[in-house]
């Protein structure tokens, strides 16, 4: 008994506990083959769920044969896929096209005068080292200028560009891109007169610094390193300065108003005005130059730039140009010969000049080209090759469990399922339009292929494709191909198959889902009987114990009961002796 103290065969000296194992071995046979029984019905259990599985499988593979556009399919080939592609539906017509591009779609592009840069990279050798500085070492490596080239060196070290004269601009701004390890300054300078006079220029940043000129026609530069390491070599990078045009107002960018409220020349707070405004265009900055892009391509896209009097903040940028658009690049529809016949577009997509046919325009070279449109049988080769792979694959699987050793062996369900499946696929389909009534017609058969081209037959039901007869079939014939696996009026092969397998495995009553709940209700059963005998076997071995237990105790009792007769008996002869 569980939690109880028991010593076997004390009194008696027999192991008590072996006998009671055996006892209840013995008595353990009807669970051992309930076990048995429970673990063969598992067995059939998981054999009907794989041909479930298998048979799903199946009937995935079957929804494609259902489908008009898998039979139906087309190709469109392009003779020159750097000009155009093309993509194509069941619709189109079979046949060739001559297909000329002589414009391609493209969005208006508008741009500002302002001018690039002003003043960079002059340093061309040592005649631009301000005399009277402490000697710098220049290097000048692609765009690149080195201050302090040969370490060490004292600081500061200071570089200075060329001179500039002749400035017609009242109003620059500087950018610079500079490297600055730990314990390095580099601080900026311009001059607007003969150099003596040097004004600090603010950090720039990422949006550069405004400087204005005051009406000087002249301007020089200088760069100052200081350092605490004098071996610290970092370079000035791409500085410049750029024509700076402050303007302020309202203007509107097709019927969209935009307004700039504080006076600026900061290009990055226009284009990020315009950009948040939405009105259909992209702005960006390109060398150093504000441009408009239309979000739309073709004629139609074409941007409509206007000035809210009295601001002139467009003109004064260039975007507008006497009340014209200042165009990098005009708006211009696609152009295309279709068979000698012009379509024009707004896209470099032409959905609507040949039925069924996307044109994808790439490049605009004039030539005529050539568009094939071919029937695609591949899509429903490969359809049914896969159909006739998993049928296969289906009636392999049922042949190894229902024959000798397997685990349905002789099963009359699993044995009708394989038959019906045959005669389900092989059957003609006598409401099928066209020409083709069976699968033989289109190549698939119930034997394996040899050298003669011949067939053999398959006992156990499987199909073979032959690919070259299903392509002729198709090529000839598509719509008869399709009305073979799927029709309205006598179904096909494809929806009959998956009629019949819908009953096979549908949720609550299908054949095989109703199987596999039959067995499974089975070894729940048996698990309710071995959970009830385990539990009278419990009071068995208890009882055995307790039975064991009192016998053990009698005959301690009478070895006791022995001992105190025998030592009687004993006393007794002593007694008489006496």
């Amino acid at each position: 008994m569980a939690g109880s103290i028991y010593f076997s065969g004390l009194a008696s000296g027999l192991d008590t506990e072996s006998i009671i194992k055996q006892l209840m071995d013995i008595e353990r046979i009807p669970i051992t083959r309930l076990q048995q029984r429970k673990s063969a019905y598992e067995t059939q259990k998981n054999a009907w769920n794989d041909i479930n599985t298998r048979i799903s499988t199946l009937q995935s593979k079957l929804a494609p044969l259902k489908l008009a556009s898998t039979f139906s399919g087309r190709t469109a080939t392009s003779s020159n896929e750097a000009t155009f592609t093309a993509t194509v539906n069941p619709t189109a017509s079979i046949g060739s096209y001559r297909i000329t591009v002589n414009k391609l779609a493209q969005a208006e592009i508008v741009q500002s005068t302002l001018k690039g840069s002003i003043l960079a990279d002059t340093f061309l050798g040592a005649a631009n080292i301000d005399v009277g500085q402490t000697t710098a070492y220049i290097n000048y490596d692609q765009g690149k200028v080195t201050l302090g080239g040969a370490p060490p060196y004292s600081s500061p070290q200071v570089i200075v560009s060329n001179n500039v004269t002749g400035l017609t601009v009242s109003t620059l701004r500087f950018y610079a891109n500079a490297s600055k390890p730990t314990g390095t300054d580099i601080k900026y300078y311009y001059s607007t007169d003969d150099g003596v006079t040097w004004t600090q220029i603010a950090d720039p940043g990422s949006s550069g610094t405004e400087i204005n000129l005051g009406g000087a026609t002249q301007i020089r530069f200088k760069a100052e390193l200081s350092t605490t390491d004098p071996n610290v070599t970092p370079e000035l990078l791409d500085y410049r300065f750029v024509e700076a045009r402050s303007v302020s107002g309202t203007f509107k960018i097709n019927g969209r108003e935009i307004n700039i409220a504080t006076p600026t020349s900061d290009l990055t707070v226009i284009r990020d005005a315009i950009n948040n405004a939405k009105a259909g265009v992209t702005a960006s900055i390109i060398n150093d130059k504000l441009q408009l892009t239309s979000n739309n391509t073709g004629l139609a896209g074409a941007m409509k730039l206007e000035d809210v009097s009295p601001s002139n903040v467009l003109t004064t940028l260039g975007l507008l140009s006497g009340g014209v658009n200042n165009d990098l690049q005009a708006a211009q529809d696609a152009e295309v010969l279709v068979n000698g016949a012009l379509v024009k577009s707004a896209t470099n997509t032409i959905t609507n000049a040949i039925p069924g046919v996307t044109l994808n325009l790439l490049k605009a070279t004039g030539i005529e080209e050539t568009l094939t449109i071919a029937q695609d049988t591949k899509v429903a080769v490969d359809a049914v090759q896969a159909f006739v792979d998993q049928y296969n694959s289906v009636m392999d699987f049922i042949s190894t469990k229902i024959g000798k050793d397997g685990d349905l062996q002789g099963d009359p369900t699993m044995a009708r399922l394989q038959q019906t499946l045959w005669t389900t696929v092989t059957g003609s389909v006598n409401g099928a339009s066209g020409k083709y009534r069976n699968l033989w017609d289109i190549g698939i058969s119930t034997g394996a292929l040899v050298g003669s081209g011949s067939l053999t037959f398959d006992r156990s039901g499987k199909l073979t494709l032959d690919t070259a007869k299903l392509t002729a079939a198709l090529e000839a014939d598509p719509a008869s191909v399709q009305s073979l696996f799927s029709n309205d009026l006598a179904g096909g092969v494809a929806q009959r198959l998956d009629s019949y397998i819908y009953s096979l495995i549908r949720s609550g009553n299908g054949i095989l889902t109703a199987k596999e709940q039959s067995l499974q209700n089975i070894m729940d059963d048996i698990d309710d009987q071995i959970a009830r005998m385990e539990d009278s076997l419990t009071m068995k071995e208890d009882q055995l114990r307790r039975q064991f237990t009192a016998m053990e105790q009698a005959l301690a009792a009478l070895q006791s009961q022995g001992n105190w007769l025998a030592g009687q008996i004993a006393g007794l002869g002593a007694y008489q002796q006496k």
